[in-house]
């Protein structure tokens, strides 16, 4: 399956890959694109064949981020609506992806940058390589970080990390991002594309419900005291107690199987 746009999405079994596909702008984030990578996360969550998602960027770069040459014209014709107008595209995104009941992964090469950081940081789980690279980028052209980069970060790595990184744009090599938890495994150069199939397929294999509702408690948990959570954590599970999935499940581990999961 392949679709044309600004993102290329395949479909490999039951995991969708979305491709950020602006090679010669390093995959820089336009109206375009984030509009496109919005609709395609909607395609995924209501095809039911689809298990787990992956995002990943073509060429040498996930993405540099906002397309400064874009904004730059836009300034100079006197068009100040023109960011604010991307940020509510991409921003819709960003609530699309986080809002999404299904796994899904970014895989990082190259450089992560502004706006990237946004995608990025609103996948589930992130894989890089180890050559890829870090940097908010925002300040540095008179900017506040935005896609959603003040609310994920700080959840990530902690207030005190976050405004460093946002207040002097350093650069943060792959190790560093994963010493910080901003990256969930470093893989060699060369080996992202197997690393990433590999989980994602562990992923798509996974109890749907049991995911989704796992999504939910941990995403929700920012939000309640400890009594709510205890009381959401029971009103998840009886839903998934009556469901087919967990027979399934108990009966795999007695009869040291692996499980086969149907999302029922």
């Amino acid at each position: 399956m392949g679709m044309s746009g600004v993102v290329l999405m395949s479909k490999r079994g039951s995991v969708a890959y979305l491709t950020l596909n602006r090679p010669e702008a390093l995959n820089a984030v336009n109206g375009e694109l984030a509009k496109d990578l919005g609709e395609k996360i909607k395609l995924c969550s209501g095809d039911g064949e689809v298990s787990c998602v992956v995002v990943r960027g073509s060429g040498r770069s996930f993405s540099a981020g906002g397309d400064v040459r874009e904004m730059l014209k836009s300034v100079d014709s006197g068009d100040y609506e023109h960011l604010i107008d991307l940020m509510g595209v991409l921003h819709g995104t960003i609530r699309s992806m986080r809002m999404l009941s299904k796994p899904i992964l970014a895989a990082i090469n190259g450089v992560v940058a502004g706006g990237g950081w946004g995608i990025a940081l609103a996948c589930d789980l992130r894989l890089a390589t180890k050559s890829a690279r870090f940097v908010s980028a925002f300040t540095n052209i008179g900017l506040a970080p935005d896609s959603g980069s003040t609310y994920f970060l700080p959840r990530i790595i902690g207030e005190s990390k976050a405004l460093e990184l946002f207040l002097t744009n350093r650069s943060l090599s792959a190790d560093e991002a994963y010493s910080m938890g901003l990256v969930n495994r470093v893989v060699p150069d060369g080996g992202l594309d197997a690393a990433t199939d590999e989980l994602a397929s562990f992923l798509a294999q996974s109890a749907p419900q049991a995911v989704s509702g796992t999504k939910a408690l941990v995403y929700g948990s920012f939000e309640n005291d400890l009594e709510e959570q205890l009381e959401h954590e029971v009103e998840v599970n009886e839903s998934l107690g009556r469901s087919e999935d967990f027979k399934e499940g108990l009966k795999a581990f007695l009869e040291k199987r692996k499980p086969h999961f149907t999302g029922n």
